[in-house]
């Protein structure tokens, strides 16, 4: 769930939140590793910095 959250906040351009159980959610953004040739959604959640790895095929949220 968190990260379908994340996602929505990207393709709406939110880099911040509280949801309503309290979870804190800031800076939100995508990250691209060319290494790895993958794209990442990077945020901190409650303090705690979270990566979630998208599909490869996964560049743009616009």
């Amino acid at each position: 769930m968190l990260k379908e959250t994340l996602i929505f906040m990207l393709k709406e351009g939110l880099t911040d939140t509280e949801l309503d159980n309290g979870t804190i959610i800031e800076d939100v953004h995508l990250v691209y590793d060319p290494a790895r040739n993958q794209s990442f959604i990077v945020a901190t959640v409650n303090g705690h910095k979270m990566q979630y790895p998208l599909k490869k095929n996964f560049n743009s949220v616009r």
